[in-house]
């Protein structure tokens, strides 16, 4: 047994790897940003790098046959399988509630954040984008994990990045914020820059791809999604897809049984938001 003083359980913006909505117990928040570029600093077994550094995989260590592994048969088989689907039922629910009224979204917001990345500066400083804040304790409560998901952002972010890094957040009922950092441009060198990071909602093309992956649709139903998301009914759809109206239909009913969704238009205001 290994004694800890804090722990942090992380998902991931599938499609960036920024890392957002952590269950976490840190006790020295204010020593946090500091934190966050120590991990982000450090390239050892990253999971940011793990498509380019060489690391030990089990997939690849077993060749595909994952029962090879004593670890997997006699303990991951068993926790991957629940784990997922906790995970996945657990998002989910981010999809489920009614889509916030228009007036009640806040943004776009601009934080400034110095190199550091520490935030100096909210733009604009209107009312309604109070629930921004660089001060954890003045921001409103749903969307104070966006703190640590501005600083993994701001560390991901080299002098060079391209394209810069983002992440989707969910934040309060089907309320979901995009975060995208940016180095401003100036004389200083690119390292010294100060960060701008713009939030506003997510758009229904970046809600349907996280709706997608949360509900474990497969590359034809997600195709599918797209179709309807554009307003094309089954005939448009078959042809779009080169498939039969009877096998867009058959596809639709497994999306619906995943979703947990009845009809088309529940299923399009989920995924989109509207």
């Amino acid at each position: 047994m290994v004694d800890f003083e804090a722990y942090a359980w992380l998902l991931t913006d599938p499609r960036t790897s920024v890392g957002t909505s952590p269950l976490a117990e840190v006790p020295w928040l204010p020593d946090l940003p500091r934190q966050i570029k120590l991990k982000y600093q450090t390239p050892v077994n990253r999971w940011t790098r793990l498509k380019r550094h060489p690391v030990a995989l089990l997939h690849e260590a077993t060749r595909g046959n994952l029962a090879a592994s004593l670890v997997w048969r006699e303990l991951l088989a068993d926790l991957a399988p629940p784990l997922t689907a906790a995970l996945r039922r657990t998002q989910a629910l981010t999809f489920a509630g009614e889509p916030p009224r228009d007036e009640s979204v806040p943004g776009p917001v601009v934080l400034l954040l110095s190199a550091d990345c520490r935030c100096t500066r909210r733009l604009p400083r209107r009312r309604h984008t109070c629930g921004f804040s660089c001060h954890p304790q003045k921001a409103a409560r749903p969307y104070r994990r966006l703190r640590t998901t501005l600083g993994r952002s701001c560390w991901q972010l080299k002098p060079t990045s391209t394209p810069p890094p983002q992440a989707r957040v969910h934040i309060a009922e089907s309320l979901w914020v995009t975060a995208r950092a940016a180095r401003i441009e100036d004389a200083r060198p690119p390292a010294d820059r100060d960060i701008a990071v713009t939030m506003e909602r997510s758009s229904p093309a970046e809600r349907a791809d996280m709706f997608g992956r949360v509900f474990g649709l497969s590359r034809r139903e997600t195709q599918l999604l797209d179709q309807l998301a554009l307003g094309h009914d089954t005939r448009e759809v078959a042809g779009a897809m080169f498939v039969s109206e009877n096998t867009v239909q058959d596809h639709l009913k497994s999306i619906f049984t995943k979703t947990g969704t009845h009809n088309r238009r529940t299923l399009l205001a989920r995924a989109l938001g509207t």
